[in-house]
């Protein structure tokens, strides 16, 4: 994954054809102080979970980020979604705070974990 850098960085990701695995990223802010920080999502399908395809996703991400100079990836998780959040624990995230119904989703309120990684290299 080649990822833009510099404050006019908005998206960039990777999708396989079919939809089944992805990996976006985002800038938070067009403000030049957090160029260096970016969001992600990472999706895998069902049936190809298991098989480590989120974690060459991440180890991806996380390698082509800090080439750009990124010195921050962070997202958002669903609590109750384990699996997530060990994978990125084990990808070096860590758990800074939750957001307490800070979106709707199939009709309720949900609250979301925020995750991040600090580069240990930039």
């Amino acid at each position: 994954m080649s990822v833009p850098s510099g404050p006019k960085m908005c998206r960039c990701g990777f999708v396989r054809p079919d939809g089944s695995h992805g990996l976006r990223l985002y800038c938070r802010t067009s403000r030049c102080v957090y160029a260096g920080v970016v969001e992600h999502s990472v999706y895998v399908h069902p049936a190809a979970r298991g098989r480590g395809v989120g974690r060459l996703l991440l180890a991806a991400l996380i390698a082509s980020t800090e080439a750009a100079g990124i010195w921050t990836i962070q997202s958002c998780i669903f609590p109750e979604n384990t699996a997530s959040v060990a994978l990125h624990r084990t990808a070096g995230f860590r758990v800074v705070g939750r957001r307490e119904r800070i979106g709707r989703h199939h009709g309720r309120w949900r609250d979301v974990l925020l995750i991040e990684r600090r580069s240990p290299v930039i």
